[in-house]
């Protein structure tokens, strides 16, 4: 790589990481007050509903190759302990990550890709070839890549609430809710 195109990259970076502190700002401010009424600790991006029988886990878990992020959901018993293999914490700092896969749900906007449409764009990928964006597993996540001002941050985060509604709905029947393991 030219020092020119490291330059270039460096200052992508640079500009894709101001965006995710801008879009996480905005995005605690919007969800922070919602999260605490429904008895949810923690900070953006991790939250945490620590009950006597179950644990509720809420994360903002965001691209680190772009602009977007998807809501992941957790659940498991007080009783919790990893699995062999996984890092323990402590019920205050517990995530999503640190369950297993049936153990975890992800909330986006638009459809999780089949497990075909991943065996394809896998296979390109091993080919060297470009992945179309419609075979991309984040192009259906919340997107932050067209704001420009704080407004378009602003209604990208309001644009989550609804889906709050839902994860709430969805730690009530959680046994019933497709799991990362199942969603692809």
């Amino acid at each position: 790589m030219s020092d020119a195109e490291l330059r270039r990259f460096e200052e992508q970076l640079r500009r894709q990481t101001k965006r995710r502190q801008q879009m996480r700002k905005v995005l605690s401010r919007a969800v922070t007050p919602f999260l605490r009424k429904h008895k949810f600790t923690g900070s953006c991006p991790h939250f945490r509903r620590l009950g006597p029988e179950r644990f509720d886990l809420l994360t903002f878990q965001f691209d680190k190759f772009g602009d977007g992020f998807v809501i992941e959901l957790g659940q498991c018993l007080s009783s919790w302990s990893p699995s062999p293999g996984h890092a323990y914490a402590s019920p205050e700092k517990l995530q999503p990550m640190y369950l297993d896969a049936h153990e975890r749900a992800r909330i986006q906007p638009g459809p999780f890709l089949s497990r075909e449409d991943h065996a394809k764009a896998l296979a390109l990928r091993c080919q060297g070839l470009p992945t179309p964006v419609c075979l991309q597993a984040t192009a259906n996540w919340f997107r932050y890549d067209s704001a420009e001002v704080l407004d378009d941050y602003k209604r990208i985060a309001d644009s989550v609430l609804p889906f709050l509604e839902k994860a709430l709905e969805m730690f009530e029947s959680f046994e019933n809710v497709p799991k990362i393991d199942e969603a692809c």
